[in-house]
């Protein structure tokens, strides 16, 4: 350990033990002063019932499921003033959302995520899985508006026992909201946003669940911060950050005779953001993003105690990433002293298809005992893939195949084999044990354990343990890179897989109107793969790290009386890197925490007043020209929103607005990769209003 690590570790252990003490007392105190609520309120305001199959794949309830689960209902997002799943993926403990220098949405989770080149998290919209077989990314569904969500489950921790893939840090399953609705918004940068929803036949033999909407906002006006280049007056930072962007989707679930179909189609085109490399000039092509979805699912009732399921999926996406600007013109080329550069842009793009197959058995042998046991195949396949260089005012190149990102052709065939045992012993203890086999036919195979128990000591009190493994082999971008994509440089070896072990235990308080939660967890990680740019030197797949991180998550949620609801939460974490030189993981966020209350005025009228708070995050060592920052500032925003309903006795209309950033605090974050040595700029004010019409 370092001295500087060591000298500062009693200060944030005293400010954990102080803010923990803090937070414990209040709900003790709180809850003892509504002990004596109304029991019609106490019913009307129950916070006891919400179900998921998010953990286990068998229903049961979310306090109830090994780990830690974490559901985010759409209603109370809302009346938040958050606008995206993103937004909400904010509201997590232990989660800290930010973007990396094209834009893409990345999840911190508990320390770890900053520097990954794949999603860590494995993705589902209404329990079907989106994560893009090339490279992990799901961008379009972080951005789907909350109008369209019913809620959000979320595991914290390695969920490949159950889902496998990219399921290394956690499970977000995003579920839709039925009913007859449109729904519109406008809001800073020319924020205009639309959605419809449509349910026929509920009820009935068949249905008819559709959901459509359409965004478009322009670029924040966002300046980059300095790049690698400016120092020596290359490039052209500071510049804009562009980071405008439209998109569309269409959802859409037939229920017929036990058969379900479900269609996804969502095209998102968004600006270059900061820039990969350098910042850029204005008038490039942006980045654009296409996802076809079909599934098919059938159960099958074959008894009181056994039920079979089965599903085909199709999922092909299409990307093309924003162009980039390799290297300013004069700018020496990484690995040649001495060579100097013409402007030129590069633009790389691909297309995959991967057909999935799964059946699956629940049986209930006694009153006591569950097993789950499926089988899964997945077929994937690169379709297509392109890079282009272009010269400044010159006509695009298309490059031969061996220069692009991953090779067209690639495949890779998964067969997966799952079986869990949930077994209750007795009316107060229950122990769940899983297994997960999956099989690579280019890579090879690994078994994921879990171990789980939940204990309920008593009518309100639960306490929960869990041991789990998870892995991530190298995706096909990492596996099948264009060996000649960056000519002389040899981009991947033998890339290992990511491995992560993780111990957590959890209390909860559960009451009809009182939540506590508190978790204490410790993981060892091994191998993240990451795509790495040192500034002068060639680019390369590596794996890295040696990581242990250990933290505490406290959660809170109270309801007081039919008007007021609080919530907040306080998160901890201790991201040790044995490879890095002050043995801080690069991109953890040590506290993270959430607060806020909303106030039901009167029978119309609801505000709602939130605070974020993000702590120091670590930054870039390394050696380079121009130093880069080692520790970025913590900082707080303060988001205000007001929901009117039925104004005026119109029955079915809702209308929002609201104020985010209420101080305009302005922040920076850790450049991944790191070409910009002061961070990335973030935060602005924004004004939204929104309103919905239910028919």
């Amino acid at each position: 350990m370092s001295a500087r690590s060591a000298r500062r570790r009693p200060g944030k252990a005293r400010r954990f033990a102080g803010g923990t003490a803090w937070m414990v007392a209040m709900a003790v105190y709180c809850g003892h002063a509504a002990a004596d609520s109304d029991p019609e309120l106490v019913a009307l305001l129950d916070l006891l019932h919400e179900q998921t199959t998010i953990a286990t794949q068998t229903r049961m309830n979310a306090d109830y499921v090994p780990g830690m689960v974490t559901v985010l209902h759409g209603e109370d997002m809302r009346v938040r003033g958050l606008a995206t799943v993103g937004d909400a993926l904010g509201q997590v403990a232990g989660f800290h959302v930010t973007v990396n220098n094209v834009g893409d949405a990345r999840a911190v989770v508990r320390g770890v995520g900053a520097t990954l080149n794949a999603t860590n998290f494995k993705i589902l919209l209404d329990g079907i899985a989106v994560n893009r077989p090339i490279d992990g990314s799901a961008d379009w569904l972080l951005r789907l508006p909350l109008s369209q969500v019913d809620r959000i489950e979320v595991i914290r921790g390695p969920g490949s026992a159950i889902y496998g893939g990219f399921a290394f840090s956690g499970v977000i399953n995003v579920l839709t909201r039925g009913g007859d609705a449109v729904a519109g918004g406008v809001g800073s940068h020319g924020l205009r946003r639309g959605v419809a929803r449509l349910a026929l036949g509920e009820g009935g033999d068949a249905s008819l669940k559709l959901g459509a909407g359409a965004w478009r906002q322009g670029d924040s006006g966002l300046t980059t911060n300095p790049d690698n280049f400016a120092q020596a007056g290359l490039g052209y930072s500071p510049a804009p950050v562009f980071d405008g962007e439209h998109g569309r989707y269409l959802l859409a679930s037939l229920e017929a005779r036990g058969y379900r179909l479900q269609l996804r189609h969502a095209a998102l085109s968004r600006g270059g953001g900061y820039g990969r490399v350098a910042a850029l000039p204005d008038g490039l092509e942006p980045r654009l993003e296409r996802v076809l979805g079909l599934n098919l699912e059938k159960d099958w009732t074959l008894g009181d105690d056994l039920r079979l399921s089965a599903s085909l999926g199709l999922l092909e996406t299409d990307l093309e990433q924003a162009t980039l600007m390799p290297l300013p013109a004069g700018a020496g080329r990484p690995g040649q002293p001495g060579s100097r550069t013409d402007e030129v842009y590069r633009r790389t793009g691909s297309a995959d298809r991967a057909w999935n197959a799964q059946i699956a058995m629940h049986w209930t042998p006694g009153q006591r005992h569950q097993i789950f046991l499926g089988v899964e195949r997945v077929y994937s396949k690169v379709t297509d893939s392109f890079a282009s260089l272009t010269e400044r005012g010159g006509v695009a190149r298309m490059l031969p195949p061996d220069q692009t990102a991953v090779l067209a052709g690639s495949s890779r065939t998964l067969t997966s084999l799952t079986l869990q045992d949930q077994i209750r012993l007795g009316e107060r203890v229950e122990v769940t044990a899983g297994l997960r086999h999956d099989h690579y036919d280019d890579w090879g195979g690994r078994t994921s354990p879990r171990l789980a128990a939940v204990w309920r000591p008593a009518e309100h009190h639960i306490v929960k343990m869990q041991y789990a493994e998870a892995f991530r082999p190298p995706n096909l971008e990492e596996f099948y890179p264009g060996p000649n994509t960056f000519p002389g440089t040899t981009l991947t070896g033998d890339l290992d897989d990511e491995r992560i072990r993780s111990l957590e235990a959890a209390y909860i308080f559960r009451r009809a109107d009182l939540r506590l939660r508190m978790t204490v967890y410790r993981t060892q990680l091994r191998d993240l793969i990451e795509f790495f740019i040192n500034p002068g030197d060639p680019p390369a797949w590596r794996n890295r790290g040696d990581i242990e991180t250990h933290g505490v998550e406290l959660e809170w949620v109270q309801r007081l009386g039919r008007k007021l609801q609080w919530w907040a939460n306080l998160a901890y974490v201790d991201a040790e890197d044995h490879l890095d030189g002050d043995e801080r993981l690069l991109g953890a966020v040590d506290w993270l925490a959430t607060l806020g209350a909303s106030w039901r005025q009167n029978g119309i009228l609801t505000h709602a007043l939130s605070l974020k708070y993000v702590g120091a995050q670590e930054g870039w060592e390394l050696a380079t020209r121009a130093a880069q920052r080692d520790r970025f500032d913590a900082y707080a925003t303060v988001d205000y929103a007001l929901t009117i309903v039925e104004p005026y006795g119109l029955a079915g209309l809702e209308v929002g607005a609201g104020i985010r950033n209420i101080t305009d605090q302005h922040f920076d974050s850790v450049a991944t990769p790191a070409q910009f040595p002061t961070g990335l700029p973030q935060g602005q004010r924004e004004f939204w209003l929104s309103a919905e019409y239910q028919f």
